[in-house]
């Protein structure tokens, strides 16, 4: 089709979306010379184009984020050098002339050269004013095809669900009439087939291609690059310390990205960040699939299912919210809102009319929403296909679940659907209205192979306290990696930047505003959080004022702010096994034959001192940073000398003394008086330490939590039977419904996020010993609990 329109030397101009599509085609000729690009492409080649440097000025011009940028840097090509009646067009006149003075827009004078010599060809593209003005002196060939009307089916559906087992049918009976697998293809606009394809097509056993892209900030080994950065370190130090951990791929897109800043004075990790966030990993494709595929992009030689041809898909309706109002494209003589949307309709009845090998559907509902027929159905005349109710399908498990929806119906509203008796005849062992919640198990071949495949397969704190309060728990969140969907996102954020600002208080030189500020530029906060945010900015402040007072009670003057702290787990199954901490502080002194070491972690939220769980595996986190600290070999012959949570936000706190007591250290102290005096010189009546003192006696208060080296040791080894009885249980696939209550007292479902997945029963609790306080240790340990 193209050939008659090429010569010598061509640039072709086509959308993205169809580029593939026609290097294919064009690639099937002799020795074509040939360039193709997008319009914005040709637009930054033929007038000027950005790097990084220039997106990090505008961001620090505008105080935005690395989005908003780019969207002002990709408007200066549509200016001329002219007053406009639109003030925010000026604006960013201005911004073009300032960046052009500072050398930050780039010029590609070899390209207009190339132009004059070149055979240019635009593809499915409708022109402006704007862009008509540069091409007219080039003497284009606009390919824009114009098919003729004909008469179009749609196949309507009373459901989501039977939409999509409608379309599964077809595929296998395609399939099973000699049709190619990989020349059927999904043409899907809504994101409400995100999942019911995935579950549907393996209800049919239809291998299907979702192309779905995994960003590189999506794997754990970004996190800790961004963290290394904040760190100060340089990009040659992040190198060399994850080199060995991840794949080839990952290495060279890390590297990638790092090539663009190594002339940077500083390095912008929101920028970093948002190109981790934008870069993809490889993506293997599934040979011997459907695939999935945009309409303009569906080839002669393959069929296409367009799903989903509802009012809210199709057409595609653009709204007046970019950052070019229609009042400034008018100015521009650019396109507005109202000719793009005529624009896509058009270009989407051309296709319609152009393919022959396509089935068109489209529902009236799914489990949520109500949906409406696309109103191109009665303006293209379309013959509206109805009663598509598939009596049996060509799935024994999905017509065991169309049949329980069968019989839903009918004990609930006396319906009798066409397939009903057909299926009630077919399945008549269904075992309707029962039920076994009980985990059926894994394959353990399978599963420690897909472990072995892991660069590291991780245990933490929260991890192992997922896994002792409910083992199905741990499955469905770190096994399966399930997203948790009912956290506090707000809460998170406030944490995360807290904890930046914390790390640094030390640092030489430290400054709180400029300190804040960098927390606070890798998010994307809405207007609520910065609202939050401005509120708690001053007690953040006021907080480490009163954390360096307390601090200059004691001796222990070595500071380890946010210690990463990861060590291999030593295991017969699996040999990639470690645990990973991050301590929040860690203070220490290190003395001729020993070093003093004191924990603390900080929360923003409510405090959760209590121990007496630890012998279940529960609640171990801060005898567990005690034992990562005793297992990393990180100081010599480490002393603990406490352990403690430190709240930080005392919003119900009015008066400065009240918040210096609410800042006090919550947890428990060594109970050798030498040893706690280091720490905290005012232990006798602690001004750091919550409920510590001495009595007249010179014993400590009953109230004080103290323990002795013994029962340090003591709980380092509870904490490594715990971690070494989870990972047997872990490897070996135990993953039973199996939450735990204390005095009857739900401790693993209250807030559980995945509490409506595992139908537990009352069997299925298993309820512990309450123990007092820490009595598991034996002897006096002074351990009388808030």
């Amino acid at each position: 089709m193209l050939k008659e329109y090429l010569k010598e030397n061509n640039l072709i101009i086509v959308p993205n979306s169809i580029k593939k599509k026609t290097i294919e085609e064009i690639n099937t000729y002799d020795l074509v010379n040939y360039k193709i690009m997008d319009l914005k492409e040709f637009l930054d080649n033929y007038y000027y184009t950005y790097n990084k440097k220039t997106i990090n000025y505008v961001m620090n011009k505008y105080s935005t984020n690395y989005k908003i940028a780019c969207e002002y840097l990709d408007t200066l090509n549509y200016l001329t050098d002219k007053e406009y009646n639109s003030k925010k067009l000026n604006e960013l006149l201005d911004l073009k002339k300032e960046l052009l003075e500072n050398n930050l827009l780039e010029k590609n004078n070899l390209f207009l050269t190339y132009l004059d010599n070149v055979n240019i060809i635009i593809i499915n593209y409708k022109l402006d004013s704007f862009y008509r003005n540069i091409f007219d002196k080039y003497n284009p060939q606009i390919i824009d095809f114009e098919y003729s009307p004909k008469d179009l089916d749609i196949y309507e559906f009373d459901n989501i669900d039977d939409e999509v087992s409608f379309v599964c049918n077809d595929i296998i009976e395609k399939i099973n009439n000699g049709y190619d697998i990989n020349k059927l293809k999904i043409i899907k606009s809504g994101s409400e087939y995100d999942l019911i394809l995935n579950r549907m097509f393996k209800f049919y056993n239809i291998p299907l291609d979702n192309n779905f892209k995994i960003s590189l900030y999506s794997i754990n080994i970004a996190k800790e690059v961004i963290d290394l950065l904040k760190d100060n370190k340089s990009f040659e130090e992040v190198i060399e310390i994850i080199k060995d951990k991840i794949s080839e791929d990952v290495f060279n897109k890390i590297i990638n990205i790092f090539n663009n800043y190594v002339d940077f004075d500083t390095i912008p990790i929101d920028m970093i960040i948002y190109d981790f966030k934008n870069t993809y990993l490889k993506n293997n494709h599934l040979t011997n699939s459907v695939g999935i595929t945009s309409f303009d992009s569906l080839k002669d030689n393959e069929f296409g299912y367009l799903i989903g041809f509802n009012k809210e898909n199709y057409p595609n309706i653009s709204k007046d919210e970019d950052l070019l109002s229609d009042f400034m494209l008018k100015e521009l003589d650019l396109f507005t809102t109202n000719d793009k949307n005529i624009n896509s309709k058009k270009n989407l009845i051309n296709n319609l009319y152009k393919n022959n090998n396509y089935i068109i559907t489209y529902k009236l509902r799914d489990n949520f929403t109500e949906y409406n027929p696309s109103i191109l159905i009665d303006e293209l005349n379309m013959n509206i296909i109805k009663n598509n109710e598939v009596t049996y399908n060509k799935s024994n498990f999905y017509n065991r679940i169309k049949l329980t929806y069968d019989l839903d119906n009918f004990n609930k509203y006396g319906i009798i659907s066409n397939s009903l008796k057909i299926l009630n005849s077919n399945y008549p062992n269904l075992e309707y209205l029962t039920y076994d919640n009980k985990f059926t198990g894994l394959d353990n071949n399978k599963y420690l192979f897909k472990l072995s495949n892991l660069n590291k397969f991780t245990l933490s704190y929260t991890t192992l306290d997922n896994y002792f309060r409910c083992p199905f728990k741990y499955y469905l969140a770190s096994i399966l990696n399930i997203k948790e969907e009912n956290g506090d996102y707000t809460e998170r954020n406030i944490g995360t930047i807290f904890h930046y600002v914390l790390s640094h208080y030390r640092d030489p030189g430290f400054d709180f505003e400029i300190s804040w500020n960098e927390a606070i530029s890798g998010f994307e906060l809405s207007p609520k959080e910065l609202v939050i945010l401005n509120n708690l900015k001053d007690e953040l402040k006021y907080d480490i004022e009163i954390i360096k007072k307390q601090e200059s009670y004691g001796t222990l003057d070595g500071f380890k702010p946010e210690e990463k702290v990861v060590f291999d787990i030593k295991n017969n199954k699996l040999s990639n096994l470690c645990f990973d901490g991050r301590i929040d502080k860690i203070l220490y002194k290190e003395e001729a034959n020993k070093t003093l070491v004191s924990v603390i972690d900080y929360k923003t939220g409510k405090l959760h001192s209590d121990l007496s769980n630890v012998i279940e595996g529960i609640d171990m986190q801060l005898p567990t940073y005690a034992y990562l600290i005793k297992k990393s070999g990180m100081f010599n012959n480490p002393q603990i000398v406490g352990f403690y949570l430190q709240k930080l936000i005392n919003k119900d706190t009015k008066n400065s003394d009240d918040k210096e007591s609410k800042l006090k250290l919550v947890g428990y102290s060594n109970s050798d008086f030498d040893v706690i005096s280091e720490f905290d010189s005012t232990f006798m009546n602690s001004e750091y330490i919550a409920s510590l003192s001495v009595t007249k006696e010179g014993r400590f208060h009953s109230n004080s939590k103290v323990l002795s080296d013994d029962n340090f040791d003591e709980l380092n080894n509870i904490i490594e039977k715990n971690i070494n009885t989870a990972v047997d249980n872990i490897l070996d696939g135990n993953f039973e419904i199996k939450p735990k209550r204390i005095n009857y007292k739900d401790i693993s479902c209250d807030r559980c996020p995945y509490s409506d997945i595992c139908y537990r029963k009352e069997k299925d609790y298993s309820d512990l010993k309450k123990h007092n306080g820490l009595d598991f240790l034996g002897g006096d340990n002074n351990d009388r609990l808030d």
